[in-house]
């Protein structure tokens, strides 16, 4: 399933540094897919994609993508941070729990008057800046 892709001016404020392993990860995002590593040895799913499985030391795995709704299992709101992150100030950092069952942490988007509340379902997307893709919550409009 393809992720929701908003078009965001300027730069990420902080680009993820991109090697030959994560290079096809990224290129993925960027066209709405976002993608965890499935070790071929023991079937263990890791997100983010590894070369090495974490669970077996296996070097085997295939890529799954993944489905992109997930609950919000806990947050903060952080209102100082590095000058990188300044213009976000203050913004949502989130730990969410995908439909695979990955555990993940990324900024959360959340609208006007809205408050996140532990077990809300948020739907991944990926904002694609200038110089390339990042993937972030927002709380989806209905509960599922």
């Amino acid at each position: 399933m393809n992720l929701p892709v908003t078009a965001v001016p300027g730069l990420r404020p902080f680009a993820p540094r991109i090697d030959r392993f994560s290079r096809h990860f990224w290129q993925q995002l960027e066209h709405g897919l976002l993608l965890a590593s499935r070790c071929t040895a023991c079937d263990w799913l890791t997100f983010p994609p590894k070369r090495r499985c974490p669970r077996c030391l296996a070097d085997q795995f295939k890529w799954q993508t993944l489905q992109g709704q997930g609950t919000l299992y806990t947050f903060t709101r952080v209102h100082a941070g590095a000058e990188a992150f300044a213009a976000w100030l203050p913004y949502w950092l989130a730990v969410i729990d995908t439909a695979e069952e990955v555990r993940l942490v990324t900024r959360l988007l959340v609208g006007p008057g809205r408050e996140p509340v532990p077990g809300m379902a948020v739907q991944l997307a990926v904002q694609k800046f200038e110089d390339g893709p990042l993937f972030v919550a927002q709380l989806e409009t209905q509960t599922r």
